[in-house]
């Protein structure tokens, strides 16, 4: 039922009722209740709030922050290759990457953002299954 409205239903009717229930009183009111300590969909995710807004806190603990991008990750990545994920944000999407990658397959993480960079690596490290993650505050510079 779920999928056939997502499917057929207008653009901006989605829009209207996310808006709804997905905004930054919700996340206030969230914040309040878990604090900074997440587990949404089998992924642990430390909070920083003085990076991550209440509208952000609400879209990550109701799925639907990168919500495309996970279920990509969880239906199409093969768990047997190496992968690289640039711009990595707080880690939420490459955790879920560590998740499915076998213990073999090595994961480069780069996040230019210094205060992201920190998030990323505290929750790699609560999510990392193996040691077999590596992480850089780096940009890439194509020029050089």
């Amino acid at each position: 039922m779920i999928s056939i409205l997502r499917k057929y239903t207008p653009l901006k009717i989605k829009h209207f009722f996310n808006s709804l229930y997905v905004n930054s009183i919700t996340g206030f009111i969230l914040s309040k209740i878990f604090g900074n300590k997440l587990y949404v969909d089998g992924i642990k995710i430390d909070i920083d709030k003085t990076i991550i807004n209440y509208l952000y806190y609400a879209r990550i603990f109701l799925k639907k922050y990168e919500r495309i991008e996970i279920n990509q990750i969880k239906n199409y990545l093969n768990e047997y290759i190496d992968t690289i994920e640039l711009g990595c944000g707080i880690g939420i999407t490459s955790s879920h990457i560590l998740k499915k990658l076998d213990k073999k397959s090595r994961f480069f993480c780069f996040e230019a953002n210094p205060q992201l960079y920190k998030s990323l690596k505290k929750n790699l490290s609560l999510n990392a299954k193996y040691d077999n993650y590596f992480y850089e505050n780096k940009l890439i510079n194509y020029k050089n």
